[in-house]
């Protein structure tokens, strides 16, 4: 069987044991902050949220340039056949496209999925893929797998406010008219991922309430494959969160995957957000 590579870009927030586990490989996304251009991973969260945050007008980041992919692809190729690179939603943070652009390089040796998500979304997808390699499904088979568990996954985002979501897209003419009304009444807007892009699910009079909403939703969806909840700077809510969500689906809480999220959602949703994401059971 050939021996095939996974890749992914940090916007994943892969726990560094899990990439370790499964042997997949990150290309850090570049982060901006006034003058200061660093890679993700070169700072600590707190680091982040504590300087680079505070005193930057608006943190940006940028997907990782397509010579970061090209030099990591060529050097696993050293020792695979095939690479399988699984980026971040086109739609939001644009790693897809240098991913392609170094990919074409390499004459056909590399396959690049864009999984429509963020963050342990996007994770769990790479994870899958790690596995069925592992497992030696052949690449038509792992790209199968790939789309039916993009297809089967529903993230949902309640951010404190949404002065930086900025996606280029409908959405940011949307959320620049509402946000001053959203402000006035305290209410938060919940956002959804649908085919990889961000659309408005409704309002809520708070964050818990917000939260609530996502949670019914989730449930709604059942039953679970896989179940993910990441925050910015909300921890405590986060782990009730995932507790609940266990509860519901009689789910292992330990197999939940949870993360503080890194510079990518960070920057695009802002400190005080939660979102979560259920993978649907295959039927």
């Amino acid at each position: 069987m050939p021996r095939i590579g996974v890749v992914t870009d940090s916007g994943a927030d892969l726990y560094e044991p899990m990439a370790h586990m499964y042997s997949i490989h990150e290309v850090p996304v570049v982060v901006r902050a006034g003058e200061a251009v660093f890679l993700d991973g070169e700072i600590t969260p707190a680091e982040f949220w504590n300087a680079v945050f505070p005193n930057a007008m608006r943190p940006r980041v940028s997907p990782p340039p397509a010579l970061a992919f090209y030099k990591t692809f060529a050097s696993l190729l050293e020792r695979n056949d095939h690479i399988v690179c699984l980026t971040s939603s086109d739609k939001l943070a644009g790693a897809y496209r240098s991913a392609l652009e170094a990919s074409q390089h390499f004459h056909g040796d590399v396959t690049v999925f864009d999984t429509h998500a963020l963050s342990l979304a996007q994770a769990y997808q790479a994870i899958v893929a790690a596995e069925a390699i592992t497992q030696a499904q052949p690449l038509p088979d792992v790209i199968r797998l790939l789309r039916s568990v993009r297809a089967r996954t529903h993230a949902f985002i309640c951010p404190d406010t949404t002065e930086y979501v900025r996606t280029g897209g409908p959405l940011d003419r949307t959320l620049r008219t509402i946000e001053p009304i959203l402000q006035r009444l305290r209410m938060r807007v919940l956002l959804r991922v649908k085919d990889g892009q961000l659309a408005i699910m409704g309002t809520s009079f708070s964050q818990a309430h917000g939260v609530w909403r996502m949670r019914r939703e989730i449930i709604r969806r059942g039953p679970a494959e896989m179940l993910t909840v990441v925050h910015t700077q909300r921890p405590t809510e986060a782990q009730a969160l995932a507790q609940r969500l266990a509860a519901a689906f009689r789910f292992p809480q330990e197999e939940v995957l949870i993360t503080d999220a890194g510079p990518v959602f960070s920057c695009l949703f802002g400190r005080g957000a939660i979102a979560a994401s259920i993978v649907q059971r295959s039927r």
